[in-house]
């Protein structure tokens, strides 16, 4: 089985379109890199950060997808430092593990 080919979309056509696209290009690749599951659009992404800056969550902090109507309730710590990519990390865990698509590999 092939993995999945990025995301991809008509060429930008002016320098806001350039410089968004190459933000995806940028999430897409370290999502890959990692062997993540899940997709993000990191609209609100601080200017100047990156997956390895402090994120908005600390280390130690649970992360937990519940969903009692599809029986779903897992849950896992946010690990490393609490950056963005640790942050990444502990959300794409819990919403594999929730949805069955078990573990692409990750830093857990």
């Amino acid at each position: 089985m092939q993995p999945p080919q990025p995301w991809t979309e008509p060429k930008p056509v002016d320098e806001e379109q350039r410089l968004a696209w190459l933000e995806r290009e940028i999430v897409d690749a370290y999502g890959r890199e990692k062997c993540f599951r899940t997709v993000w659009f990191l609209n609100s992404f601080p200017s100047g950060a990156s997956f390895d800056s402090p994120g908005p969550i600390p280390a130690g902090t649970v992360i937990r997808h519940l969903d009692k109507r599809e029986g779903f309730d897992v849950e896992t710590v946010v690990r490393g430092e609490g950056t963005w990519g640790d942050l990444w990390d502990a959300c794409d865990q819990v919403l594999a593990e929730a949805i069955g698509l078990g573990r692409g590999g990750g830093s857990s």
